[in-house]
C-alpha cells in the first residue's frame, strides 16, 4: 500500500482577513494546510523568522502593507529556498513582470478558478518558476 504525501504547507500573505480564511477553506479540500497568516510584511517577516520549518509555499499579494517587489526581493535575500506564489487582483504586465524580476515563481489572480490556484501552488512546490500569468514570455528588454 503506497503511504500518502503529507499536505503542502501554506503561508497566506495578504491585508484581508477575510480572504484569508476563505483561501484556507477552499484549499484545504485540495490537500493543502495553511500553517500561518500575516497581514503585512513585518508579519511575514517575523513569522518566518521565528518558524522552525518554511512552508512549502508563500501565498503572497502584491499590493498588501509593505508589499510589492521591493519587498519580495528582500523576503528572498533574507530566505532563498522561499518559494512564492503571488496572489493578485492586478493583472497589468508591468505588475506581473515586476513580480517575476523579483523572484515570484508564479502569479495567479484572486479571480481565477480555484482549482487554477490548487494546480499552480502544486507546481510552484515542485519547483516550477514559469506559473500562472507569469509564464508569458517576458518583454524584449528583460530576456
Amino acid at each position: 500500500m503506497a503511504v500518502a504525501a503529507p499536505p503542502l504547507t501554506l503561508l497566506l500573505a495578504d491585508d484581508h482577513a477575510a480572504y484569508r480564511t476563505c483561501v484556507a477553506g477552499l484549499l484545504g479540500p485540495h490537500g493543502f494546510v495553511v500553517v500561518g497568516e500575516a497581514a503585512d510584511v513585518p508579519a511575514l517577516q517575523a513569522w518566518l523568522a521565528q518558524a522552525a520549518t518554511p512552508p512549502d509555499v508563500l501565498l503572497m499579494d502584491v499590493q498588501m502593507p509593505g508589499g510589492g517587489p521591493a519587498a519580495m526581493t528582500a523576503l528572498l535575500a533574507q530566505h532563498p529556498r522561499l518559494r512564492v506564489l503571488v496572489l493578485s487582483m492586478h493583472d497589468e504586465p508591468a505588475i506581473v513582470d515586476a513580480m517575476r524580476a523579483a523572484g515570484a515563481c508564479g502569479y495567479v489572480l484572486k479571480d481565477d478558478p480555484i482549482a487554477d490556484l490548487a494546480q499552480a501552488i502544486r507546481a510552484v512546490a515542485a519547483g516550477a518558476c514559469d506559473v500562472g500569468h507569469i509564464s508569458r514570455p517576458p518583454p524584449p528588454s528583460q530576456q
